[in-house]
């Protein structure tokens, strides 16, 4: 694992859905890549982001990892490796050029709380 991808999961691991939230987008403004951000009225408020790479083709990839988390599960651990990832992407996107336009997408809201909560998913 490359010292880049460990400072940013370690950056993750641990920190509340909010605080996930913004360190993708420190991460995204550092770099200098646009992101947008999407806010849509769920349970609670949920933002979502979106990092397009269009290189004019005519086709699109989409690419997306959940960045939510709730409590402490282990779950939202997992989620951290997708972000950092998707991450590591947009910074080699952000020079290169591909046969396919590309989208990343963090979603917020993807762990369930009432299964969580059962203990039904951790």
């Amino acid at each position: 694992m490359s010292d880049d991808a460990y400072t940013l999961l370690r950056g993750l691991v641990g920190k509340s859905t909010e605080g996930r939230r913004e360190a993708i987008q420190r991460a995204f403004r550092s770099d200098g890549i646009d992101l947008r951000a999407h806010q849509i009225e769920h349970i609670g408020l949920d933002v979502h982001f979106e990092a397009r790479f269009d290189y004019g083709k005519p086709n699109d990839i989409w690419l997306s990892a959940n960045y939510d988390t709730y409590e402490r599960v282990s779950a939202a651990n997992n989620n951290a490796s997708g972000v950092v990832s998707l991450i590591l992407l947009a910074r080699a996107l952000k020079t290169g050029t591909l046969p396919v336009n590309v989208r990343l997408l963090f979603f917020d809201a993807g762990l369930d709380t009432l299964l969580v909560t059962a203990q039904k998913r951790s």
